[in-house]
């Protein structure tokens, strides 16, 4: 195992291209493989086949991706909703309140979310799927609460309008949080928004991923510490490939020793070459971080190792 790389944060390019949609496959060698490899189940592969690829803002959400024909949805929920029967599918509704999923093998899709209070969507059951919905938080809200959430999978949503995106712990193993596009945080100047904050209150463990999002605080006034931030009580796998960052707050990624944490092939903004930004391309406490570009496709200087063997890049 690589050595840890302490106070080093990446930077990511950025690369509006299209995100064509997944199908669960096991991904080819990126170049030169890391001495880490995640399970095939959390290997994704998009159309293209090709790493660098994230999605921007038109390549998710409702009625946007390949095979989702659903129209925008009109029946409307006027009441928070717990979910309790096994195998449950929800689709094409307005929910003004939050759902609650409490049950296995629960799907979520093309749905639109408008909840104030803590958590809009709480997932505490095994093998949810939350795809091609929107999440607006309506209130300084956290946006999905997930304990142990085994083989979850969170796909090509938009989430927004809320202060932290992901609180996240217990079993992860199978989790994918994949090609959603997260936005405008909201809160105040003495916020502590983080995009994901993992193992924050319980024994955390297994293998998850997050991949091929896109992620932009698009609020310069929120008080902000992590996109990611794997805290005390982690001890997990957390791999972070493809996705596009934006400058944030203190750190971009930051990992806890206990959990091992991988990131490559992610892109950064160009913001990140702007004063204090420069310093938070280096992740924080990160086993592996190699072939992260800037979007302009230049590497960061932050990655760790041979970058002559990366995966070829394209604006």
């Amino acid at each position: 195992m690589s050595t840890k790389v302490k106070g080093r944060r990446p930077v990511i390019e950025r690369r509006l291209a299209l995100a064509a949609l997944l199908c669960l496959t096991t991904l080819p060698a990126f170049g030169q493989e890391a001495s880490l490899q995640p399970p095939a189940n959390l290997r994704v592969a998009l159309a293209t086949g090709e790493p660098y690829q994230h999605v921007g803002a038109a390549d998710v959400g409702l009625t946007v991706g390949v095979g989702v024909t659903a129209p925008i949805p009109t029946q409307l929920w006027t009441a928070s909703t717990m979910i309790s029967v096994p195998g449950t599918v929800i689709e094409n509704v307005v929910v003004n309140g939050c759902l609650d999923v409490y049950a296995d093998n629960v799907t979520i899709r093309n749905v639109i979310v408008n909840c104030a209070s803590l958590y809009p969507i709480d997932i505490r059951a095994r093998n949810a799927v939350i795809e091609n919905s929107k999440v607006d938080c309506t209130s300084s809200s956290k946006a999905f609460m997930l304990k142990d959430p085994v083989n979850a999978r969170i796909l090509r949503n938009e989430i927004k309008g809320c202060q932290d995106f992901f609180f996240i712990d217990g079993n992860v193993d199978g989790l994918l949080v994949e090609d959603n596009f997260m936005h405008s945080v909201i809160g105040t100047s003495a916020s502590h928004a983080d995009g994901f904050q993992i193992g924050e209150s319980a024994d955390t463990y297994g293998t998850m991923s997050i991949r091929g999002n896109y992620i932009w605080k698009n609020n310069p006034d929120i008080g902000a510490t992590d996109i990611v931030f794997v805290t005390d009580y982690s001890r997990h796998t957390l791999w972070v490939e493809n996705n596009f960052f934006h400058p944030w707050g203190a750190y971009t990624l930051r990992c806890t020793a206990a959990a091992t944490c991988i990131g490559r092939n992610n892109v950064y903004s160009l913001e990140f070459l702007d004063g204090d930004n420069l310093s938070r391309t280096s992740p924080y406490g990160f086993d592996e971080f190699t072939c992260n570009r800037y979007e302009d496709g230049a590497f960061l200087d932050s990655n760790v190792g041979d970058t002559t063997s990366c995966p070829a890049f394209a604006n």
